[in-house]
């Protein structure tokens, strides 16, 4: 990896440039979050008003992710792919409380995971599978099944052969032995 040789320009704000900043944006909260140095510089230098009286009053909605604010985005897009790439945030913020099915079920594109599950076993787990089952066999024992399964975590039906988890949760490995997986 080449080290980058030209460091970064060092922007000295003035009222000016602050001024031309703060015309790129319609509302104070994205003039906040994308260009945070020329905010805190005019917010610093009591200019705030004066250099954000073009931006709109209204305030932006809260964008805490429940299940109405999670629909309300959703319905704007036709297909699942649509709306991860115009919202990634919503569209992970949906998968990550397993409300991804409920705010995409207007869509026609949509797998319900009833019909189909999320998650497959992959190819490797299944020959791998199919070797242990071979194995049992011989000696007598009953072979291991597919199950569908929902996770314990995030409510996701996958295919399974003893684990409760599909694999999302992120905690302590103890906790995740304990709780995640059946002895076969």
């Amino acid at each position: 990896m080449q080290k980058d040789t030209h460091p970064r320009k060092r922007i000295s704000w003035t009222e000016d440039t602050v001024t031309q900043e703060a015309q790129k944006y319609q509302h104070k909260r994205h003039f906040r979050e994308s260009s945070s140095g020329a905010y805190s510089y005019a917010s610093k230098h009591k200019m705030l008003e004066k250099i954000c009286s073009h931006m709109d009053k209204t305030p932006l909605p809260d964008r805490r992710w429940n299940e109405n604010t999670l629909r309300e985005v959703a319905q704007q897009f036709s297909t699942p792919q649509e709306f991860l790439k115009n919202d990634s945030n919503a569209y992970n913020a949906a998968k990550r409380k397993g409300m991804l099915e409920l705010v995409c079920s207007h869509m026609d594109t949509f797998q319900n995971p009833r019909k189909k599950p999320f998650k497959k076993l992959s190819k490797l787990s299944r020959t791998e599978l199919e070797a242990v089952n071979r194995s049992r066999i011989n000696i007598g024992a009953k072979p291991i099944e597919i199950k569908i399964r929902k996770c314990m975590h995030c409510k996701i039906e996958f295919e399974s052969t003893g684990d409760r988890s599909c694999g999302c949760f992120r905690g302590s490995v103890a906790t995740a032995r304990l709780t995640g997986f059946d002895v076969i």
